[in-house]
């Protein structure tokens, strides 16, 4: 909506040199002034790619908890800028478990589109959100919130409903 060009890049994964480069010719085409970079294999990408003087300032963003390798933590003391953590909880990982240097960690809350409750919902409220998303009111949903990597565990949470739904 704000009219800004997206450019895909064939980026991902931690032997994926290709990254190096389509990182490169990002900062070298779009000219950042801040480079925000949201998974660790791309971390590494990030500090290592060549950049235009003066440099953008790389802030890196975390979302878990996960055992971070003690190389990758010497690098983004090295070279972040920032880095963001979406909870205490992975401020702390990155800082006590990491050791990245607590001034440069700053928690951003994941936002909320709901407030929280203090009781579940009402079976009125279920029927009528079932309803306004267009799911038959009267069958048994699973959400699961996460990406469909097999590390998140999605193939588990197909198996138990196809099991749920033969045994019940």
């Amino acid at each position: 909506r704000a009219g800004l060009p997206a450019r895909p890049a064939p980026i991902g994964g931690s032997l994926n040199v290709r990254s190096f480069f389509a990182i490169t010719r990002a900062y070298r085409d779009s000219a950042p002034d801040v480079a925000l970079v949201t998974t660790v294999d791309e971390w590494v990408w990030a500090c290592f790619a060549k950049q235009r003087q003066p440099r953008p300032r790389l802030v890196l963003a975390r979302h878990m908890t996960l055992p971070l390798n003690r190389r990758i933590a010497w690098l983004v003391n090295r070279r972040a800028d920032a880095v963001v953590a979406v909870s205490d909880a992975v401020r702390r990982s990155l800082v006590r478990d990491a050791g990245i240097r607590p001034e440069r960690v700053h928690v951003i809350h994941n936002p909320s589109r709901f407030p929280p409750r203090a009781s579940l919902p009402t079976h009125d409220e279920r029927h009528r959100a079932r309803v306004a998303l267009g799911l038959d009111p009267s069958g048994h949903w699973v959400g699961m919130f996460g990406g469909l990597d097999p590390a998140k565990g999605i193939d588990d949470v197909l198996g138990a409903v196809r099991r749920a739904n033969d045994e019940y």
